[in-house]
């Protein structure tokens, strides 16, 4: 996949036929927001890349979950403008107050981790802010029960020594604020795995190299390339 969208930048034709993929669309995605893949930053960020937007190439694979990968290009863009103001109002009342909230939970997060650090209960902390509390238990890297921002933070947090607990904040992307303590660490067993499921981990981790691999080959070649750009043909 990476090849063909390199070798045939301007089109995800080539693409499609060869692997036998499909081609689809999504509208209304702007920079902050959108739908389906679109939902992911890392697809919104390289959808509004010099790369993509500008120079109208299609991307570099984009890992979007654990055996999901898709490339995009930009069919179409409509630049920002300036509204009067009577058009956003409402709008820029409602953005603030959620500014505000936002800032209102992460002050209330730090006070509440500061206090579970201090050797309060969680129970009591949550009692009195008032919080939504979720028992003690074990999450696995892809348990779709907890937010994936948690599940990033809580697996690159320290393993808490014996009797101790590590904790710490999280911003969701609706601006609410997660405070997750973490209790212990339950070390992944091999041997319970079955054969099938060892060799799909390792495909797996076999294709996270080679996309890495490969990206790197690439920002090598920018960096070195030396191309000149004729205006006149991009005027034409």
């Amino acid at each position: 996949m990476a090849n063909l969208a390199y070798e045939h930048p301007d089109s995800l034709q080539t693409v499609s036929k060869q692997l036998n993929l499909p081609i689809e669309t999504v509208d209304d995605v702007i920079r902050d927001a959108g739908s389906g893949i679109a939902a992911n930053p890392a697809v919104r960020q390289k959808a509004f890349s010099d790369e993509v937007l500008t120079q109208g190439n299609n991307s570099d694979p984009i890992q979007i979950g654990p055996n999901h990968v898709v490339v995009i290009r930009v069919k179409g863009h409509i630049p920002s403008e300036q509204r009067p103001l009577t058009d956003v109002r409402n709008q820029i009342v409602a953005l603030l107050k959620q500014q505000q909230a936002a800032q209102k939970a992460q002050q209330i997060a730090q006070t509440v981790e500061a206090a579970l650090k201090s050797g309060q209960a969680i129970a009591q902390v949550s009692s009195r802010y008032d919080l939504k509390y979720t028992p003690e238990k074990f999450v696995s890297r892809t348990d779709a029960s907890v937010p994936p921002q948690v599940l990033s933070a809580v697996f690159v947090s320290p393993r808490p020594a014996s009797g101790v607990s590590e904790s710490g904040t999280v911003a969701l992307t609706d601006g609410d604020q997660v405070v997750f303590v973490l209790t212990g660490v339950k070390a992944g067993n091999v041997s319970d795995l079955s054969k099938d499921q060892i060799v799909a981990k390792l495909q797996d981790l076999t294709r996270l190299d080679a996309n890495a691999e490969f990206a790197a080959y690439l920002e090598n070649l920018r960096q070195h390339a030396k191309i000149k750009i004729n205006d006149n043909n991009i005027q034409e």
